[in-house]
Parts: C-alpha cells; sequence; structure tokens
C-alpha cells in the first residue's frame, strides 16, 4: 500500500466517466465529464457528446433551459393540465402521457419525455439541433382548440396583490391547494380572491401550516 499520484490511475483506466453539468458556449452546448473513483474526482474533460449519453445531455440542457428556453415550462404546464384532464375523466386515464409516477418528479419526466422526442425527431448529435425548432416539440394532451379555456379555468399560479401562490389540483379528490410562493404581503388569501373553482374544496399551504379557505 504505497501513494501513487492521480496520473498514474487516469493513464491506467481506471475509474469511471460520469456526466456532469453542461454548459453553453459560442462552440455549442459543451459537456463535462468527471473520471470517478471509489467517490473521488481524479479527472475532467469536456466535449460534445453522440448518441445517448448526447440525447441525456440534451434532454438536461432543455429543462434547465440552456437549449430552448421557455420550452420545458411550457410543456410542462401543459403535462400537469393534462393529469388533471385525465383525472377529471375527460380522457383515458390509463394514456401513457398521464401517467405520473410518485416516485418521479416533474423534472424527471420532462427529461424522460424529452428524450423520447429527441429519438423520435432523429437527433443523434448536438450538429442535428440546428435542424430542430421549439415548435417541432408538441405534447399531445388536451386538443389545442380546447386548452386555454381549460388552462384558464385551472390555472397553475394566482397573483394577487402583493402575493404570489403556486397552485396544485388533486382532481380525483377535488381538493385545490395553494401555496406561497413569494411576495411581502402578510395576511394569508381569501377564498374570494381566488378563482371560482366551483365544487372544489380549496386549502392554503404556508411552511407547515395548512388552512382550509371558506
Amino acid at each position: 500500500m504505497i501513494p501513487v499520484e492521480l496520473k498514474l490511475l487516469r493513464e491506467q483506466g481506471v475509474g469511471e466517466w460520469v456526466n456532469g453539468e453542461t454548459e453553453q458556449t459560442e462552440q455549442g452546448l459543451v459537456s463535462h465529464q468527471h473520471l470517478v473513483y471509489a467517490g473521488r474526482r481524479i479527472g475532467h474533460r469536456t466535449g460534445q457528446l453522440e448518441g445517448e449519453a448526447a440525447l441525456e445531455v440534451m434532454s438536461n440542457a432543455i429543462v434547465e433551459g440552456k437549449l430552448y428556453p421557455g420550452l420545458a415550462e411550457k410543456i410542462g404546464k401543459q403535462m400537469q393540465h393534462f393529469q388533471l384532464y385525465c383525472d377529471l375523466g375527460l380522457a383515458d386515464s390509463t394514456s401513457e402521457k398521464s401517467v405520473q409516477s410518485p416516485e418521479q418528479n416533474s423534472a424527471t419526466l420532462l427529461k424522460r419525455w424529452f428524450y423520447r422526442q429527441l429519438v423520435e425527431l432523429g437527433v443523434e448529435s448536438q450538429d442535428d439541433l440546428e435542424l430542430i425548432e421549439a415548435s417541432d416539440f408538441v405534447f399531445e394532451g388536451i386538443p389545442e382548440w380546447e386548452y386555454q379555456d381549460f388552462a384558464d379555468k385551472y390555472p397553475l399560479e394566482v397573483q394577487l396583490s402583493g402575493l404570489t401562490l403556486a397552485v396544485q389540483y388533486f382532481g380525483k379528490g377535488k381538493l385545490v391547494e395553494v401555496s406561497y410562493s413569494s411576495g411581502s404581503r402578510k395576511e394569508d388569501p381569501k377564498r374570494k380572491e381566488l378563482p371560482a373553482w366551483s365544487g372544489w374544496r380549496v386549502k392554503y399551504r404556508k411552511a407547515s401550516r395548512v388552512l382550509d379557505l371558506r
């Protein structure tokens, strides 16, 4: 058991290359990779990936807003609305698009969706993205002609005077939970300030405090 230089370990191919953060540069999207051995980073490299690794990096970059800014937020809202649409019995709840795995958060679901879309669009490397526009990514959930009315009826964010609220729907239980997001207002929101949500129970959450709004 004698000390060895990290350089020697790298030269011998010890460890495993793990994808790290991505960075948008003048040369395009660059991936940082770390050589990890026994839980320690012993090497680093950057470059443009191809194949499955490239698709993984690109789908992450879209969700993080480094590629097609604003697209992931738009698709994410459409996914949430479609899940509610299914919960209300307006579409097939067994549809693959409506599945919300409890162990997967929204970012994970988005990454998985964008990965599949990149495959279907024939993207194999970053160079292929030059042929792809944000409008090529289409989430086929609520019919387009119906979507805006549904989104207006069930907003995912509510703006009040001095208070911004995030909204989550539990369609099968007819429950709406509004949560403090930001703002300087001290007093709790009043039920009459919120959308009608006729027939729904409404709760307000701020940190660990939860109130019924009537």
